[in-house]
């Protein structure tokens, strides 16, 4: 069976099965359980883990410019940005019917089994560069359960991310699909120089994190959301898990520590080290100490305090 027939019934099946029945649950859009982060952060392990919570389903990557929900339409692209005043009924149903399950892709699907929609009464759903919407969500869809933020070490996110994402052949493109749009707009036209060519990708990269994250960070102390260290999440599993469980108030479920020490299904290079602190600073090594200083430049630039770029673990911890 060809890829494109395949790709044809999964999309039959999500139209003409999955959609009308997960319609008829009239789920609560509030009851959802949100990952957000950039992409090589860890969130593919983490939704891993959080799927085994009873009666639970998984959305995988609704607003992915390609395969999402919207990707026909772009609507909600890569860069875009929600003012959190933003009060429109229109893109407030949007996202309602992304977190009910009543607007979906065969793609958004492609991590969850029919019997786990059958009996959802919850949907875990996990979103990449969609950090630059945390703001809105938090002041507009009153979700039972504070949404999670998943951070990872932004040496290690940019080289990750131009190895294993960016990477055509002999070109790299750090821009590809990402398209600023209002306050991060205004923020990349400050910080234009940062995306020069006499810029290095590793430059480009680890500038598009810190404008991606620049204003969910800037909202942290409002104690809207759960702030994740993925580099502690990887040496300190049990506590991190402990902790985001303690903050929503529910029991854990004995399955999660079943897969709590496996690599998640998107270690597509199966690079995984099993020494965690060898894991942990792989990409340091493969960038010249020298470069440090530059690099951390950046950081300083977006006044975060969160990275030191020499150093592998975060400087303040969450749990």
């Amino acid at each position: 069976m060809t890829s494109r027939i395949k790709e044809f019934i999964k999309r039959m099946k999500t139209e003409r099965v999955i959609e009308p029945m997960m319609r008829q649950k009239a789920l609560d859009h509030r009851d959802s359980l949100l990952i957000l982060s950039e992409s090589r952060s860890g969130t593919t392990w983490l939704l891993e883990m959080l799927k085994t919570i009873p009666n639970s389903a998984t959305i995988f990557e609704p607003l992915h410019v390609y395969y999402g929900s919207y990707s026909s339409s772009c609507k909600y692209s890569w860069g875009s940005w929600l003012d959190p005043k933003n009060k429109s009924v229109e893109i407030l149903k949007d996202w309602q019917d992304l977190l009910t399950g009543r607007r979906l892709s065969s793609y958004s699907l492609s991590r969850g089994k029919m019997e786990e929609y059958k009996s959802a009464k919850q949907l875990i759903i996990k979103m990449i560069y969609a950090t630059s919407h945390l703001p809105w969500i938090c002041e507009n869809l009153n979700l039972k359960k504070k949404p999670i933020l998943l951070l990872r070490h932004p040496l290690a996110v940019a080289k990750s991310s131009i190895e294993v994402i960016y990477k055509s052949g002999k070109e790299i493109s750090i821009e590809t699909q990402w398209k600023p749009e209002g306050e991060i707009l205004e923020l990349f036209n400050r910080n234009i120089d940062l995306f020069s060519n006499n810029k290095s990708s590793l430059e480009r990269a680890i500038a598009r994190w810190c404008i991606n994250n620049y204003h969910a960070l800037q909202m942290h102390k409002e104690d809207k959301y759960i702030l994740v260290y993925y580099e502690e999440m990887l040496m300190n599993p049990y506590q991190t898990i402990e902790m985001i469980f303690d903050i929503w108030n529910i029991q854990i479920p004995k399955e999660i520590f079943k897969g709590i020490e496996k690599p998640s299904s998107s270690d597509f290079n199966k690079d995984f080290r099993k020494n965690k602190k060898e894991q942990l600073s792989k990409w340091h090594t493969q960038v010249d100490p020298k470069e440090y200083k530059k690099l951390h430049l950046i950081l300083d630039r977006f006044e975060f305090s969160h990275y030191e770029i020499s150093e592998i673990m975060p400087l303040v911890s969450c749990v």
